[in-house]
């Protein structure tokens, strides 16, 4: 996920909501830091989400439930929320 406006012009301190749902998934932090109890943007290349699920023969307990959406306080001209 980048921040708004990345790669040109940015700006920092949007709230990125919902990363304590995010299960199995790993989440990378890049420019992200601390507000408080908040983690907020503090770069252009802000996270880099990634899922690794093993092949079985029946599906996992993460497919049958919808997928986490994290948000952002973001402008809207931005993409504001990454499924995972």
């Amino acid at each position: 996920m980048v921040s708004g406006g990345y790669p040109g012009n940015f700006e920092k301190g949007y709230t990125i909501k919902n990363l304590d749902q995010a299960g199995d998934t790993i989440v990378f932090h890049a420019g992200t830091k601390m507000n408080g109890k908040d983690v907020v943007t503090n770069g252009g290349r802000v996270l880099a989400i990634t899922s690794l699920e093993i092949p079985s023969k029946k599906p996992s307990k993460n497919h049958m439930s919808p997928p986490t959406t994290l948000t952002t306080t973001m402008p809207t001209t931005a993409k504001t929320s990454v499924k995972i």
